[in-house]
């Protein structure tokens, strides 16, 4: 989850304790700990790792940026058929990243970004600051149109509108370079 090289443990609950103690003894050499739900999160808005606020109704791995994981060249498969038929239309909405250069802007899940005084996003993941890249990241669905890295939107945040920049949502490590070496 955290987008590091990982490893699941799974041992009998009598011995979990002990277990514990002794990762936790051999990883302090090493600088290494136990982190908490909030570093997780953290972790997860840096490498990009989607959660539930991430997915609508009816969204597809297209709208996502998950083309990838879609392996259309190997034959038919259900939603094949609609994932071309979105395509050939022109994806409605994408998923992208958001950077906040205000450290003190706090966008929460089902705030609307604005091109000018239209509404055109919806942020599905608050802001965070984002230690690894030293960035205030986020995410949001954006029009197709407006879903361009680079691209200045606005938020309301206390009445007042603060810009936002669209960025990927894959910041950290975007290519898992770390994880294969």
């Amino acid at each position: 989850y955290s987008g590091e090289l990982g490893y699941e443990i799974h041992v009998a609950p009598e011995h979990a304790e002990r277990l514990w103690d002794a990762l936790v003894e051999l990883g302090r050499d090493g600088g290494l700990g136990p982190y908490g739900l909030g570093a997780t999160a953290l972790l997860s808005i840096e490498k990009g790792l989607l959660g539930p606020n991430d997915f609508y109704p009816g969204s597809t791995p297209l709208e996502l940026g998950l083309e990838w994981t879609v392996a259309v060249a190997k034959g038919d498969f259900n939603g094949r058929s609609e994932l071309s038929r979105r395509q050939d239309a022109g994806l409605l909405t994408r998923l992208v990243g958001f950077e906040v250069d205000d450290y003190f802007v706090q966008a929460a899940p089902g705030m609307r970004l604005f091109r000018g005084a239209r509404p055109v996003g919806v942020v599905t993941h608050k802001n965070l600051y984002g230690p690894s890249i030293a960035k205030n990241l986020g995410r949001c669905w954006v029009e197709s149109a407006f879903a361009n890295v680079g691209e200045q939107l606005e938020i309301e945040f206390l009445g007042d509108r603060k810009a936002v920049t669209l960025s990927s949502f894959r910041h950290y490590d975007p290519d898992n370079k770390r994880m294969r070496n």
